[in-house]
């Protein structure tokens, strides 16, 4: 009930953030969030609290594409890596506050709390301005000028970059970002497709069936003995973060493609060994090895973490939904095995397919994907 209506609100999303802007999209998509996190903390019958989930992850989704498109839009290139990296970053932070929460509160007081998160982004994005590429595409250049001052202030190469936005949309009037020319044309086409490949094989690396169900992996894992099963969904939980926070640092040395390589080798490593340990070895003496092999996989995961889309959404919903029957059917090592190889093909695909955009503007990176020579942002 959460994770199918996100692919509903990733498309939602597209929609609105094209017809009403980014900024407007934003702030409505609050009140579903703010609604269900209300209606779970009182709900008293379990369809209320599926209606609950339901707005929650409708909003999730809408928040999947406006939030990363406002970022990509308003970000200085040398900054972008960074600033989408901290969307893992606040990711793995609520993962980890929401299993405290859920430990130390009864569940309706939890849920109330949550309801805090959606208020403050309400007040944030009241005070933030739209972004200029939507302003400049909708015919509005001094607010798109005034707007971009704003966020990126008047340096010159934030000016040339400016000015290269403006002389973009100068040369074709009225045609925004959802239009049939630029859905039609290889700078859409060819980053739509590689993107939603890399989604598909993201997902069935097995991150959110391992986010979903740590405490049965664990449980299976582990045994009855030996480890408890919340400590060690704690320390998962602990790595998860600290790999966000390493993953900020490094977008800000390296690139992001050398990155997803070493996410996808890592990844799938630690889940073939994990799936041949769990079939062939024996855990004597080695109850921490799962856990520790667990926690590789989740920082690696976290290395190479990206953005998502209405397919990732739904690939999303099937990974989780049939997580469970695979454990059942296949066992612990078929299941990781699976997901291993998966991780491992994905590294593949990324060193052949996937372009590096490090420190590249928009513009430039629009302009590799047709294949034509880039208009220059430096000064």
């Amino acid at each position: 009930m959460a994770a199918l209506p996100m692919a509903l609100g990733c498309l939602a999303g597209g929609f609105g953030m094209e017809r009403l802007g980014r900024k407007r999209t934003n702030l409505l998509l609050c009140i579903p969030f703010i609604a269900g996190w209300l209606l779970l903390a009182t709900a008293q019958n379990v369809a209320l609290l599926l209606v609950a989930r339901f707005l929650t992850g409708l909003a999730v989704g809408i928040l999947g594409p406006v939030g990363l498109i406002y970022i990509g839009e308003t970000s200085a290139p040398q900054y972008r890596g960074v600033l989408l990296a901290a969307v893992s970053l606040a990711v793995s932070t609520g993962i980890l506050l929401s299993h405290l929460l859920g430990a130390l509160l009864h569940w309706r007081l939890a849920a109330a709390l949550c309801t805090l998160a959606p208020l403050i982004a309400l007040i944030l994005v009241v005070v933030c301005p739209e972004s200029p590429a939507w302003l400049a595409s909708h015919g509005r250049p001094t607010e798109a000028q005034d707007s971009f001052r704003w966020l990126r202030g008047a340096d010159p190469e934030a000016a040339t970059e400016l000015q290269t936005l403006m002389h973009k949309q100068q040369q074709r009037p009225g045609e925004d970002c959802g239009s049939q020319g630029r859905l039609t044309r290889a700078s859409f086409v060819k980053p739509f497709i590689l993107m939603n490949i890399f989604f598909v094989i993201q997902q069935f690396s097995g991150v959110n069936a391992v986010a979903f169900y740590t405490v049965d992996i664990f449980q299976q894992t582990l045994g009855s003995g030996g480890v408890d099963k919340y400590v060690a969904m704690g320390v998962l939980d602990v790595a998860r973060l600290v790999m966000s926070l390493v993953t900020c640092v490094l977008l800000r040395r390296l690139g992001r493609r050398p990155l997803a390589l070493v996410s996808a080798a890592g990844t799938g490593g630690c889940l073939l060994i994990l799936a041949g340990l769990l079939r062939f070895g024996s855990s004597a003496g080695l109850r921490w090895t799962p856990v520790g092999l667990l926690v590789g996989y989740m920082c690696f995961v976290g290395i190479g973490s990206g953005a998502t889309s209405c397919l990732g959404f739904l690939v999303f919903f099937a990974v989780v939904k049939s997580g469970p029957a695979m454990f059942a059917t296949l066992g612990s090592d078929g299941t990781f095995a699976i997901y291993g190889l998966v991780a491992a093909f994905g590294g593949v695909y990324l060193y052949f397919f996937c372009p590096e955009t490090k420190n590249k503007t928009l513009q430039e990176i629009e302009d590799a994907f047709e294949s034509k020579p880039a208009v220059s942002t430096k000064v």
